[in-house]
């Protein structure tokens, strides 16, 4: 499998946590797109965040499409990041997130996670997808 979409409803409610995406990119190490998409107001339903983008940067090499809702960042697993990227030669350029990141998380990311990311900040400041 090399493209999946992920879609949360108030319907069918999913819950996607950081074990659940390093489970789904240790099983789909050919991944090359993943969208987790929601159609509900309830984004507590995702709380993906800094170890499911290493989990990917590490065991998705090919992955070159990541949006996501949203991105959970807890300063403890700040405290846990790899002082280097997991993969220097990571070809994914953009981690777009629907509401946006804020820059500090943006230059967290390509530092230490994703180096190749090439994204230009909106008018509002964020980095929207």
């Amino acid at each position: 499998m090399r493209r999946a979409s992920i879609l949360s409803t108030s319907f069918m409610p999913l819950v996607v946590k950081d074990n659940v995406m390093a489970a789904f990119a240790q099983a789909r190490p050919s991944l090359e797109l993943l969208h987790l998409n929601a159609l509900a107001y309830d984004l507590s339903c995702y709380q993906t965040g800094l170890p499911s983008l290493v989990s990917l940067a590490t065991r998705s090499p090919h992955l070159s499409d990541l949006r996501t809702v949203q991105l959970v960042v807890r300063p403890e697993d700040v405290e846990k990041l790899p002082l280097e990227p997991p993969n220097l030669v990571h070809g994914l350029k953009a981690v777009q997130v629907y509401y946006g990141m804020r820059p500090d998380v943006y230059r967290l990311i390509h530092e230490r996670i994703f180096p190749n990311l090439s994204q230009e900040h909106n008018v509002d400041g964020l980095y929207h997808d």
